[in-house]
């Protein structure tokens, strides 16, 4: 053999070589291709276990060819329509990372995270799916679905209207952008989108039942109440509408038949927690704080409350004087996200209640700053700042309110106010005659007028001033101010009448019940005094000084000396030197210890 066959052999050999090798190989790589079209041919066969799993094996094998997988998720996604939204996430999911998604693919996805409330996420895909195709109405309605879901009214509402435009006009997406209207607060323009659907469909009961909201925030509660009561006759016990009824028959004054509509919601759903916190409401405008505690109560064994059960619990527990107990839950609420003013108005008020007078500030600081304007804030920050030692702080508030003219006349009777717990009555007297020349037909000056009076020493002119106050509109208050004063000229049984008529009209002001324990102590009845004194103190009551200071002289009439000289040193801390000189003469006449 010549050394050029020799040559050429050798390269004969070495490529025969090569192509062994090669064939091994892809023997090895392409072994699994007849297998996965094989099982390819069982993925398009009849629905079942088998075909699911053949396509599941050829899915998810990514050395299979595109193709070949995406044909088998689409089979997939086909065989298992009603399958958990979850598993369907993970095959739209693998469909769209292989670049093979349509529209419709995104659409789905979309879908199954909605089921599952994960709304951001359903967003985006309606998003990409509408982007995708942007004449197919339902991906549009779709997306402003899941921003209804997510708070984003004013996006909703123009994706339905983009909706609309592209054919997809039912009483549904008429109504949901009637809802998005109403959450932006535009009632008129949600009123029309409801008229139209329910023309469409006058069977829609949740369309009736959402315009019966819109009329009721329109002011139109009777045409509400039409709606409502239309809503009903389709679908006679759902709670959603009857407590909607409800809160319309409140606001009209029909208090009956809404507890009757909140009876029927309960007992439809006893968990539907919207009725048992309206009927808690009823229950603390009722007075009765202690049945309401124990609907919300009921309503916790299904769970921690929400924010709307915890500030009716709050208010109760406010209203019982559990200071601590409103704290907490205020507390809740906030750790929750409550974003409103009602935690911090209740917190304030409870922290006032505990003596600590700088939380309460603090928490009534927050209010300022969202409403600068508000003289309500303005005068109770000016009011616990006195009460924190800070006179000159609290005069200096309402003097700024009444240089920048800020309901001057409130101002001038609230410094007044001011000024007679300082003991300064001059002052005091100047300030509410000048809130009287302002508002001479308001209640409130006249009474405050005759409480000003009555510390002067003046008991006659206080009651007609009182008495003046009451011909303009009868409040516990000015009752309570006339009974004091009746007291001071030793006219008891028409102070107790008094006292009793102030009683009548607010069950719930701690004022009321000094009256009536001053009334029982000037009738020689320490007993019931110190009863009165008690519930004096379930409630938000200003005049801590006088209370403890006339609880001591019932403890002192019982005989129970070391109580009264705790009331008396209590009423000292709280004083602000208006009855100094008294509570010390009452503590000098007490036993020595």
């Amino acid at each position: 053999m010549t050394r050029g066959e020799k040559i050429a052999w050798i390269w004969v050999w070495s490529a025969m070589a090569l192509f062994a090798a090669a064939a091994v190989f892809a023997a090895w790589h392409y072994s699994h291709l007849p297998l996965g079209y094989f099982r390819g041919f069982i993925c398009s066969g009849p629905n079942g276990p088998v075909a699911t799993s053949a396509c599941e094996r050829i899915a998810f094998d990514d050395q299979l060819p595109v193709g070949l997988r995406t044909t088998a998720l689409r089979r997939l996604i086909d065989l298992s329509a009603n399958d958990q939204p979850k598993v369907q996430i993970d095959r739209l999911t693998l469909l769209i990372e292989l670049e093979a998604a349509t529209p419709e693919d995104w659409n789905l996805r979309g879908l199954s995270y909605y089921s599952l409330h994960d709304y951001e996420k359903a967003a985006k895909d309606f998003e990409q799916a509408a982007r995708l195709n942007n004449v197919v109405g339902v991906y549009w309605s779709n997306l402003g679905d899941a921003q209804i879901e997510i708070r984003k009214y004013k996006e909703a509402f123009d994706n339905y209207t983009t909706a609309m435009k592209n054919g997809n006009d039912t009483p549904e997406v008429l109504g949901n952008r009637g809802w998005a209207s109403y959450q932006l607060g535009n009632y008129e323009k949600a009123a029309e989108d409801y008229a139209r659907a329910i023309e469409q469909d006058p069977r829609h009961a949740d369309n009736l039942n959402e315009r019966g909201l819109v009329r009721h925030a329109l002011g139109e509660y009777e045409s509400a109440l039409g709606d409502y009561d239309r809503a009903l006759t389709l679908k006679p016990d759902n709670p959603i509408i009857l407590t909607n009824r409800a809160i319309t028959h409140v606001r009209i004054g029909n208090a009956d038949k809404a507890r009757e509509d909140l009876v029927r919601a309960i007992a439809a759903d006893p968990n539907y927690e919207p009725a048992r916190v309206e009927i808690t409401w009823l229950l603390i405008e009722d007075g009765e704080p202690e049945r309401a505690l124990a609907e919300l109560q009921a309503l916790e064994h299904n769970g921690p409350l929400t924010i709307s059960a915890l500030e009716a619990r709050s208010r109760a527990h406010l209203d019982l004087g559990h200071w601590q107990e409103t704290i907490a839950d205020v507390d809740r609420a906030l750790a929750l996200g409550a974003t409103s003013n009602w935690p911090y108005d209740h917190r304030a008020k409870a922290k006032r209640g505990l003596g600590d007078y700088e939380g309460a500030i603090a928490d009534l600081t927050v209010l300022i700053a969202r409403d600068p304007k508000n003289i309500d804030l303005l005068a109770t920050r000016a009011i616990v700042l006195q009460l924190a030692g800070r006179t000159q702080a609290a005069l200096d508030e309402m003097n700024r309110a009444i240089t920048d003219n800020n309901d001057p006349a409130y101002a001038y009777e609230i410094r007044s106010n001011i000024h007679l717990n300082a003991g300064q009555i001059q002052d005091a007297l100047t300030d509410v005659r000048q809130s009287v020349t302002l508002t001479p037909q308001s209640p409130y000056s006249a009474a405050a007028l005759g409480w000003t009076l009555l510390e002067d020493q003046k008991s006659a002119e206080a009651i007609r001033e009182c008495s003046r106050s009451l011909t303009i509109r009868p409040t516990a208050g000015a009752y309570a101010c006339r009974a004091i004063a009746e007291l001071a000229l030793q006219k008891t049984e028409a102070a107790q009448e008094d006292a009793y008529l102030a009683l009548r009209l607010n069950k719930r002001l701690g004022l009321v019940y000094l009256a009536l324990g001053r009334a029982d102590l000037a009738q020689d009845r320490p007993e019931r005094a110190m009863q009165r004194f008690s519930e004096a103190l379930k409630f938000d009551i200003y005049e801590r000084t006088e209370l403890y200071m006339y609880r001591g002289d019932a403890e002192a009439a019982l005989g129970h000396f070391e109580s009264a000289r705790s009331d008396y040193e209590t009423a000292r801390k709280f004083d602000t030197g208006l009855r100094r000189q008294v509570i010390d003469e009452r503590l000098a006449k007490l036993p020595s210890q």
